[in-house]
């Protein structure tokens, strides 16, 4: 019953809000037709309620717009066509983005493009062909007018989901505030100086003067150092201030009837915040992917370089950097300042590659040391690629550097350990077979001096069954690698040697061996 109860308060605060604005943007803006305004915040606030807070919110849309199209003389049918039209523009633009995994931060590049060209440029041509066709059937519009009407209703709905509905999905993305407080000073400057060109340029009483173009470095700046929300807000801005200007008879888009101006002034601000929110997303992509390629060479300790032959320009990755443990203004960018890092013993190899590299034209790896600044020593695995120019001519050498000091004494443990193995291994083998020794001839002793033949005959078994543990003994110590052995051949060789060990005469017994593959 709550949630019920708040989502029909929601509705009607929503529905209070549409008709508010749409009655000040219709009374204000000289609409076509007196319904086609050319500037119409409601298309995009509606779409950005939707995909913020769910397309369950849709009866706001439709009331809204069946209320204010009523209240200003539209037919009950009339203004319940347009308000169908308005629901179905921002549910259809709401569904499409959603199907598409639309993220409403605006901070890639594809939602972007899916915003610019789903819902500013395909779903607005829902509302603006229902509207205009109800208004002519009712014979609201002349027909000469329609054109123009379907014109400015949508290019109205369009320049919204432009304007208005980036500004509140950008802001309603949960990403917090940034707790910089450079940076919110230097985006109150880049405001004030905003607006300071928008006054000189858009407050000037005289007509058709000169396109406010200085402004379009202020919103690329904005693009790139605060995207989405600077691009979003900024473009807002430029654009209320613009209408503000046009409202008042100033600035370049005057023109003698409100509707051209309000064109002009449309298609301005229309492509200045595409343009700004296409440059700020593309940033942000950029910097995504700076970010994923710094954290993957962090995790595998590797960087790249980029060597420019003609100017001897290097430019190191972050990685890099780390894998040297230097600096960015320790690093000379040079070629040889670079094998002065490298360990005096390697530097005649890593030269030597890399000159073969460049004369062969094919690519190299090495194994070098370098010296840190902490004294410390690291081995990398180098590995470069010559790249030549359009003439064929070798001008740069790209490559990686895998720090591998790790792996170098995971190597370097793994060989004192077999070592190690090998000089255990004989010394068990020594003790054991002195130890079996030491008891064949105390049993071979004590045959000789026993009494009966009997005692005799099971000394001398149990001496032989002793040398055949030291001949097993023997024959699985001489083998190098027991996960290879040859079966066939010790099994041979040990019922050979036993036979011999019990004087068994040659031809009493047949030895048939035999081991599968």
């Amino acid at each position: 019953m709550r949630r019920t109860t708040r989502y029909l308060l929601e509705v009607a605060l929503f529905v209070a809000g549409y008709f508010t604005v749409a009655r000040w943007a219709l009374h204000l803006l000289d609409p076509v037709g007196g319904f086609a305004a050319l500037v119409w915040p409601l298309s995009g606030s509606s779409l950005a309620v939707l995909l913020i807070f769910g397309r369950r919110f849709w009866p706001g849309i439709f009331l809204g717009a069946l209320w204010v199209n009523h209240s200003i003389g539209a037919p009950l049918w009339v203004a319940s066509a347009i308000g169908l039209g308005n629901t179905a523009e921002a549910w259809c633009a709401a569904w499409l983005l959603g199907r598409l995994g639309f993220n409403p931060a605006l901070a890639r590049l594809r939602d972007v493009i899916a915003l610019i060209g789903i819902a500013a440029l395909g779903s607005t041509v829902i509302s603006a062909t229902v509207g205009v066709v109800s208004l002519e059937l009712e014979g609201m519009i002349p027909r000469d007018q329609s054109l123009a009407a379907w014109i400015a209703w949508w290019w109205g709905d369009t320049s919204s989901d432009l304007l208005v509905a980036p500004l509140l999905l950008s802001w309603s993305a949960d990403r917090g505030l940034d707790s910089n407080r450079w940076r919110w000073l230097e985006a109150i400057a880049l405001g004030l100086v905003l607006v300071t060109i928008s006054a000189f340029a858009l407050l000037r009483p005289h007509h058709h003067g000169p396109m406010p173009f200085p402004i379009f470095p202020v919103l690329m700046w904005a693009g790139v150092r605060f995207p989405s929300r600077g691009a979003a807000t900024f473009s807002f801005l430029l654009a209320a201030l613009s209408v503000l200007a046009t409202a008042l008879g100033r600035g370049p888009f005057v023109h003698a009837s409100l509707h051209q101006s309000l064109v002009e002034l449309n298609s301005f601000v229309s492509v200045a915040a595409t343009m700004t929110l296409l440059l700020s997303a593309l940033v942000s992509d950029l910097r995504e992917r700076q970010r994923l390629l710094q954290d993957a060479e962090a995790m595998t300790h590797i960087g790249s370089f980029d060597w420019e032959i003609e100017t001897d320009h290097v430019r190191w990755s972050d990685g890099l950097y780390k894998v040297f443990g230097r600096e960015p203004a320790e690093f000379g960018a040079t070629y040889e300042a670079v094998l002065g890092w490298i360990h005096p013993e390697d530097r005649p190899l890593v030269r030597a590659h890399v000159e073969r590299a460049l004369t062969q034209r094919e690519p190299f790896q090495a194994e070098e040391r370098i010296l840190r600044p902490d004294g410390s020593i690291r081995w990398l695995e180098s590995r470069g690629q010559p790249v030549a120019d359009r003439s064929g001519r070798i001008v740069r050498l790209v490559g990686t550097c895998l720090d591998i000091t790790e792996h170098k004494c995971a190597a370097h443990e793994l060989e004192r350990a077999l070592a190690l193995k090998e000089l255990l291994l004989q010394e068990v083998h020594h003790r054991v077979k002195n130890s079996l020794q030491v008891i064949s001839s105390l049993l071979n002793l004590q045959a000789s001096v026993a009494l009966s033949v009997e005692a005799r005959t099971i000394l001398h078994e149990s001496e032989n069954r002793l040398h055949s543990i030291a001949l097993i003994h023997e024959l699985l110590f001489q083998a190098r690698d027991l996960a290879t052995i040859d079966v066939g051949d010790y099994f041979r060789s040990l019922v050979a040697r036993l036979l011999s060990a019990y004087s068994v005469p040659a031809g009493q017994i047949a030895i048939a061996v035999s081991t599968g593959d």
